[in-house]
């Protein structure tokens, strides 16, 4: 299972050169970072994050018309499709793991644990970053439902500022998923490594988790702490 996790973030052949193994794990993180950075603009998440440090956070769910849609298993297996079909690539036997692990993973569910709704784009992206300070922070599970509700009212401002209404509720579903998806993969990888624990992995992982999200969101997650007011600024 560790090495078909291994291949699916797109390593195909261990072991490989230091450098080959950060392209590989990077290649996980790379898409679906892009995906909030076209919504939420280079940069914007870690402004309105500093700028809102110290203030309360209400509540945004009015007026989110533009992130929400209707939820359809088509458009999340083409997701699953699509996914498959880029680690396919390097990786058929990974690319079957894939399916094959993701064929009864409940989407919906998965939100409605962590207190998020699963028909809204911003609470996908308040999951998946949270996993992903989770791997910074080499931690084997997601972030709790209060952390995650912290976190979701960042991203609803940010995403929200940038009136994504020219999607289609397809699109909005299909980018969901695929932030979705993208995590499980990424919380097994944390869950096997707390099970089998492989210092050069966790490290590999935690260092592309960290550089796509400085890249995508102008953020450093090992700088900050995730707590029930989202992300907070570790003090220096």
């Amino acid at each position: 299972m560790l090495k078909s996790l291994i291949l699916l973030l797109g390593a195909v052949a261990a072991p490989l050169a230091a450098h080959a193994q950060d392209d590989a794990y990077m290649g996980q993180f790379n898409h679906a970072g892009r995906v909030i950075s076209d919504i939420a603009g280079n940069a914007a998440v870690g402004q309105s994050i500093e700028n809102r440090t110290g203030r309360s956070q209400d509540d945004a769910r009015p007026g989110e018309a533009d992130l929400t849609f209707r939820r359809y298993p088509k458009v999340t297996q083409l997701a699953r499709e699509e996914i498959a079909a880029q680690t396919r690539k390097k990786s058929p036997e990974a690319a079957r793991q894939f399916l094959h692990d993701t064929q009864h993973y409940d989407i919906a569910a998965t939100l409605r644990r962590a207190g998020l709704s699963p028909n809204n784009l911003a609470d996908a992206a308040a999951y998946h970053v949270g996993v992903y300070w989770a791997a910074v922070h080499r931690r084997a599970e997601p972030p709790a439902p209060a952390q995650m509700q912290g976190l979701r009212r960042q991203m609803v401002e940010v995403m929200r500022r940038r009136k994504p209404a020219a999607l289609t509720e397809g699109v909005r579903q299909s980018i969901a998923d695929e932030l979705m998806l993208r995590a499980y993969s990424t919380e097994q990888m944390l869950r096997l490594l707390a099970r089998q624990p492989d210092a050069q992995q966790a490290a590999l992982v935690s260092r592309a988790a960290r550089q796509q999200v400085q890249r995508t969101m102008g953020l450093d997650l090992a700088d900050y702490d995730l707590t029930s007011a989202g992300l907070v600024p570790r003090a220096r």
